[in-house]
């Protein structure tokens, strides 16, 4: 009956652990004005399940166009 007793704590322990990871989000920005490109990276880290942490990070992506003028795109990505 012990046995039963530890394996089912031990299962509990494994079902309520957490899937949680530190994933890497890296985001490019790139920006351009009368024809002149500038590119810059900037990453953060997200701690949490993949599925999350892939939704948290597409948030970040982003495209803004000012009459042709001026482009920003912003493209994240889970790493």
């Amino acid at each position: 009956m012990k046995k039963i007793v530890i394996g089912a704590v031990v299962l509990s322990a494994f079902a309520f652990a957490s899937c949680k990871k530190t994933y890497t989000c890296e985001c490019i920005t790139s920006s351009t004005i009368l024809g002149v490109t500038t590119t810059s990276t900037a990453s953060t880290d997200i701690t949490d399940s993949k599925s999350n942490a892939t939704t948290e990070c597409d948030k970040g992506d982003a495209y803004v166009d000012l009459a042709g003028v001026s482009t920003t795109e912003v493209e994240c990505e889970l790493k």
